[in-house]
């Protein structure tokens, strides 16, 4: 049975994947754009999705599960 759930749950987990690697590139690409906009003391404080890809995917990961 738990064989069947997770062979079922497979095609969810990669929509819901890609739409995280989409939305992960999209606010970090967003960011970057902010960046050159601001000063340089004010950029540690906006900086809402992180400093790396690595951090913006965690960010986007918390926020599918609902952590604002």
């Amino acid at each position: 049975m738990i064989i069947a759930i997770v062979n079922d749950m497979k095609n969810f987990m990669i929509v819901l994947l890609i739409g995280i690697i989409g939305f992960t590139c999209g606010l970090y690409i967003m960011q970057q754009g902010l960046d050159g906009k601001l000063e340089p003391d004010e950029m540690d404080n906006e900086r809402f999705v992180g400093a790396n890809p690595v951090k913006a995917f965690i960010y986007t990961y918390r926020m599918t599960l609902g952590d604002f």
